[in-house]
């Protein structure tokens, strides 16, 4: 599996999801690779402060072929 990779935006609206980090890899919906460019991204996500407003559980990988 590869990891998703992502950029994290500041505001919720620029998202194309809302996100919430999980630490054990199990958990995750989805595993992700934080890119600093919006171009180099999959996707964009929003890191929200609260579980229960987030759309998507998501693991931080520490390269994109993480598996």
């Amino acid at each position: 599996m590869l990891a998703v990779k992502v950029y994290l935006v500041d505001k919720h609206w620029e998202a194309d999801a809302r996100a919430w980090v999980v630490k054990d890899r199990r958990e995750a919906q989805m595993i992700v690779y934080p890119v600093k460019e919006r171009w180099d991204a999959q996707t964009c996500l929003y890191l929200v402060p609260r579980r229960q407003d987030a759309e998507l559980k998501i693991f931080f990988a520490r390269n994109p072929a993480e598996t």
